[in-house]
């Protein structure tokens, strides 16, 4: 498989378009972890991993795990705001491969995936 690098905003980028700063989750970690929405019962995480180029988002209403998608192939994040509206997408690309994950948080959890031969 061929490698392609992610590219991904800055974790200031980041900070200013959505109001959440990208932490990783423990020293010396290539993961960036977004904590979006909500609470222990309510919650939208996104992470994803520059060096591996891959995301995970894990959605959980009343404290039960909704979605929890892991996808490998990513090469492009984009961070974006409109009003009180959040989105993330992420492009992926593989040899084979390619397509857009839509993660919408607010003002509720929407997941659209579209994934097709290239």
């Amino acid at each position: 498989m061929t490698f392609r690098e992610l590219v991904v905003p800055s974790a200031l980028e980041v900070l200013e378009i959505i109001g959440v700063e990208p932490v990783a989750p423990e020293s010396g970690s290539t993961v960036q972890v977004l904590d979006l929405d909500g609470n222990e019962e309510n919650s939208v995480r996104f992470s994803y991993d520059v060096v591996e180029g891959s995301i995970r988002i894990i959605g959980k209403s009343g404290g039960r795990v909704l979605i929890d998608l892991f996808r490998e192939g990513a090469v492009f994040i984009r961070f974006r705001r409109e009003g009180d509206n959040i989105s993330i997408e992420a492009d992926f690309e593989t040899d084979s491969l390619g397509g857009t994950i839509t993660l919408k948080v607010t003002p509720e959890l929407q997941v659209t995936d579209k994934m097709l031969f290239i």
